[in-house]
């Protein structure tokens, strides 16, 4: 059987099969990571490295950190006259992995794959994840938490009962977990917490917002927006990702360097020649801008702990994961909180996609049992654009309630009913619509008439969100929402 397990990632993606026991990690251009990025000219889509390379003089050409946007279908880019969403995108980046499988497995047989996702992920990004993998040629077996990932990657030799922290810091989100590992083969979710638009690329950002500082202090010129810039659109598009690819790498390298040299030549043009970069940023100046993003790893943190009543003090193991989690001043703060040293022997970068592959091997993967909970709560829309909750977030599934609500006008033929999925019950537009339908022919009865509403999570992750009036038995309405396809059918 061909099974990999893919972390697809904001900034890098990583493809990981188990052979004989052993991991191995799938090579483009010599390398275990390919960058989630594409440049598209005259039709024509580079994937990864290349892309990246070819973006200097490509800039409006180029697309990264797409998975940001996994899940918005009203987000494209426009390149050559084509849009691309964030599931294209993602697609290309998988059609990339699926050449290379092909040729590592060297057979016409189809190839299985688990494809790993923030936990944090909502029913339309997962949706997207499968579609973009369905779209590159994979046999997409599951989506999987990439907490979940890391959790198996860790304690599958381990053979022990823990409860394992999970703090993945990724290039475009950031997830926490608690997980219970019983023998290396039973993995319990008990909580996750986390927040979907932090990541490394943020710290990035700090980099960039210290070298446009010097250039405005320096020249006058403000590169925060193209208008403010005055530059032409190439120019500015030219600029900004030079700026981008330079502060890349200093992250990296204040992380082990008090200070960095960032010299760039023909910046952008100036005056009657070209304006060129040269300063020093120290690892104190990032710290001071990247401040705000430590504090918020901190908070969320520390407000999962109040999610299921847990301390610190409950946790067996701390796990790093996703190349963010290098920096040491991330590292510091975990230690701080948990008074442990987080654990991190292993590769950050590829500890999702080997749990990923672990799981889509049928001899190690059957035998594993997950045992997963709801991420965002569910719940129905009621009067005055409100939101009563039916499933909660961190409940294990498969699961399901019933609750009776009741007709506010007098002699109503119909009632609407509306699931979303999120937190906020006092104003339901602030969650995500994910479907419903119309329950009509109810009893035509005085306001207040009494209708059962049920919600029903089961094992593939389909919602079941079902209507029915209890004086009439034959009015009843079920939809199922699939997070994979949308609304798959309707009962009645």
């Amino acid at each position: 059987m061909n099974a990999i397990g893919i972390d697809l990632g904001t900034t890098n993606s990583v493809a990981c099969t188990v052979k004989n026991g052993q991991f191995h990690f799938l090579k483009f251009s010599g390398k275990d990571l390919l960058p989630s990025a594409i440049l598209v000219n005259n039709e024509k889509i580079t994937v990864g490295k290349s892309a990246i390379t070819k973006s200097i003089i490509n800039a409006d050409k180029f697309i990264s950190s797409a998975k940001t946007y996994m899940g918005d279908l009203s987000h494209t880019w426009d390149i050559d006259g084509k849009k691309f969403t964030a599931t294209d995108v993602a697609a290309e980046v998988l059609k990339e992995i699926y050449k290379v499988a092909k040729k590592f497995f060297a057979n016409d047989d189809e190839i299985t794959v688990v494809i790993t996702v923030p936990a944090q992920f909502s029913f339309d990004q997962r949706a997207e994840t499968k579609k973009a993998g369905e779209m590159a040629g994979f046999k997409v077996k599951q989506i999987l938490a990439e907490p979940i990932a890391a959790a198996m990657a860790y304690a599958f030799d381990a053979k022990k009962n823990e409860k394992i922290y999970v703090v993945d810091l990724g290039g475009g989100t950031f997830d926490v977990a608690l997980l219970e590992s019983q023998g290396g083969n039973y993995y319990k979710t008990l909580m996750v917490d986390g927040n979907r638009t932090l990541g490394g690329d943020d710290f990035t950002k700090a980099v960039v917002e210290l070298m446009m500082s010097e250039i405005r202090k320096s020249i006058g010129v403000d590169l925060s927006t193209q208008e403010k810039s005055k530059l032409s659109k190439i120019d500015y598009a030219s600029a900004l990702q030079k700026l981008y690819n330079e502060a890349n790498k200093k992250k990296c390298a204040l992380s082990t360097s008090e200070s960095e040299d960032i010299r760039l030549v023909n910046l952008f043009p100036y005056k009657s020649g070209y304006y060129d970069l040269n300063m020093t940023v120290t690892r104190e100046d990032f710290l001071q801008e990247a401040a705000p993003f430590v504090r918020e790893v901190e908070n969320v943190i520390r407000r999962s702990f109040d999610d299921i009543n847990f301390t610190e003090e409950d946790v067996d193991r701390v796990i790093l994961v996703g190349g963010s989690a290098n920096m040491p001043f991330v590292r510091n703060c975990v230690q701080k909180i948990f008074d442990k040293e987080p654990y991190s022997d292993k590769d950050l970068s590829k500890l999702v996609a080997m749990g990923a592959a672990i799981l889509a091997d049928d001899e190690l993967g059957n035998g594993i049992q997950q045992h997963d909970i709801i991420s965002h709560s569910f719940g129905v829309e009621v009067l005055g654009k409100r939101m009563a909750k039916m499933l909660h977030k961190n409940e294990e599934y498969p699961c399901e309630f019933t609750d009776t609500f009741y007709t506010v006008d007098d002699y109503q033929e119909a009632v609407e009913i509306n699931a979303y999925e999120g937190e906020d019950t006092e104003h339901v537009d602030n969650n995500r619509y994910i479907g419903g339908f119309v329950l009509e022919d109810i009893e035509r009865a005085p306001a207040g008439k009494e209708i059962v509403v049920q919600f029903k999570f089961d094992k593939n992750c389909i919602l079941h969100v079902m209507a029915r009036d209890p004086k009439y038995p034959d009015v009843e309405k079920e939809v199922h929402l699939n997070p994979y396809y949308g609304t798959e059918n309707e009962s009645q």
